[in-house]
């Protein structure tokens, strides 16, 4: 990018969560749209990274120069819905949770596209996904750690909400629902189609691939690998993974891949409970979960 463009000048729309609803797949699919432009990388974490952060807008607009001629641009970051944290999150210097605030002052003018899981499917999954990444100890359950790196707090979506609402009219949200938008095959065209319709760009060609696979699971192994600095890497971890996990002893596999218990399932719905009827008083609308 030789002359500096200001990012609201360009970028119409962001895709900001929630994580483990199935971002990457309106991410992969968007990506296939002659007329959308979408960062190589798919999460920049410009907004809800003190470093990144610090870099100044020409190191975010430069994330966008190879942009041509496309009518519209945007990227797919699900971390930046979570704005409001626990007590030892907001303590932690890691965590910026004043991200819609700092998007608001940079991109006033854009759309916003959000997709809601089941909130216990959703940190079960964030549990598993933190777990193979080496961030959690392998000898702690969910109900151990549900204060820490959003497990929980992500999936207050009232409030999460309630915070983007004091910076962007709700109308600029396109609210979508994973269990009834994206995972059947036969209501994929119409969500993609709404999501065009939402930043306004035209519906997307007929030779895009919706059944496109996106962000499946780690290997279990990679539980153990990621602790490894030579291992870390997700690729060489994931190949030695998968070629020793069948030749692991059942209680090692048990322990390795921890299976969400009764109790951590009974302390996530109570914890969700009062935030789901929040919600659906939010949207004006019952959710199926």
């Amino acid at each position: 990018m030789q002359d500096f463009r200001h990012p609201n000048e360009f970028i119409t729309f962001l895709l900001i969560g929630a994580q483990k609803a199935g971002t990457t797949w309106i991410h992969e699919v968007l990506n296939q749209h002659p007329d959308i432009y979408l960062p190589d990388e798919k999460e920049t974490h410009f907004f809800d990274d003190a470093d990144l952060y610090a870099k100044g807008l020409k190191h975010y607009a430069s994330r966008f120069e190879s942009m041509t001629t496309e009518s519209h641009a945007g990227e797919c970051t699900p971390d930046y819905l979570w704005t409001i944290g626990t007590e030892f999150e907001r303590k932690s210097p890691d965590y910026l949770l004043n991200t819609a605030e700092r998007i608001s002052k940079v991109l006033p003018d854009i759309q916003l596209i959000v997709s809601l899981r089941n909130p216990i499917d959703r940190a079960i999954s964030a549990f598993h996904h933190h777990r193979t990444r080496g961030r959690i100890p392998l000898n702690k359950s969910l109900k151990d750690v549900w204060f820490d790196l959003g497990l929980v707090s992500a999936g207050w979506y009232d409030r999460q909400l309630k915070e983007w609402y004091r910076f962007y009219d709700p109308s600029r949200f396109l609210i979508l629902i994973f269990k009834e938008d994206i995972v059947p095959t036969s209501r994929k065209r119409a969500t993609i189609d709404r999501v065009c319709n939402h930043i306004g760009a035209t519906p997307i060609p007929d030779t895009v691939d919706l059944e496109i696979r996106a962000n499946d699971r780690l290997n279990p192994a990679m539980s153990l690998f990621n602790r490894v600095p030579v291992l870390k890497n997700r690729y060489r971890g994931q190949r030695l993974a998968q070629k020793i996990d069948s030749l692991l002893p059942e209680p090692v596999q048990r322990w390795i891949d921890y299976d969400v218990t009764d109790s951590d399932v009974d302390f996530l719905r109570n914890e969700f409970g009062p935030h789901n009827e929040a919600l659906e008083t939010l949207l004006g609308r019952k959710l199926p979960w």
